[in-house]
């Protein structure tokens, strides 16, 4: 995965539902033909996503970073039948595979990608959303994160990916981007339209609520 292995992680994904034959295929075409196959979601952090959908049973869901869809369809499996997802991703590379491992889920009629700059698209959409997943550019966490809330219903959840940002959080060491995702969990944490909590897995993954 895109953060170090350790037995408790191997542990819990060994031990968590196992993906489907499509998830397992998109992992394969992901490190066949991507130059930073690490940057998809992963085993364990798409059993979370799954869940945490199913668990809301959105209607609509927003994505921030499609890659190369693992994570689109792990969400969708919690979408109503007459629900929607939008999709967000600004690398256009990886348009055949996306469009690949979409035509090939249950959820291809339901899921729309969008391709460019996050920050223009987000402003385009319509409100309300049920749940939002942020994994598009780090810098821009912030900015998204202000986009989303906005387009998020009271009560729905925003799902962030990375917020330890490779450990470097933990290590102290202050490197810009570093800085700049240490403020942006602090922001979170001190915001009072929403509550949160910062879970230690994977690459550090956030839930938030909007209240």
């Amino acid at each position: 995965m895109k953060y170090p292995i350790d037995p408790s992680h191997q542990y819990c994904s060994h031990s968590s539902t196992p993906n489907s034959k499509l998830l397992d295929k998109i992992e394969k075409n992901t490190f066949l033909h991507t130059v930073d196959p690490f940057n998809y979601s992963g085993h364990l952090q798409g059993r979370v996503l799954s869940m945490v959908s199913k668990m809301i049973s959105p209607k609509r869901i927003l994505e921030v970073g499609t890659f190369t869809a693992f994570g689109t369809l792990c969400l969708a499996e919690g979408l109503q039948r007459e629900g929607e997802l939008i999709t967000i991703e600004i690398n256009q590379e990886v348009e055949f595979l996306i469009r690949q491992h979409i035509e090939a889920s249950p959820w291809n009629d339901q899921i729309t990608v969008r391709f460019g700059d996050a920050s223009l698209i987000m402003k385009e959409l319509s409100p309300p959303f049920d749940l939002i997943f942020m994994d598009g550019a780090k810098r821009e966490y912030e900015h998204y994160y202000e986009l989303a809330l906005n387009l998020l219903e009271t009560g729905g959840c925003i799902l962030i990916d990375n917020v330890l940002w490779k450990g470097k959080i933990i290590k102290g060491d202050m490197d810009p981007r570093t800085k700049a995702m240490r403020a942006f969990n602090e922001f979170i944490k001190n915001d009072v339209r929403v509550e949160n909590v910062v879970l230690p897995m994977c690459d550090g993954f956030q839930v938030v609520r909007k209240i």
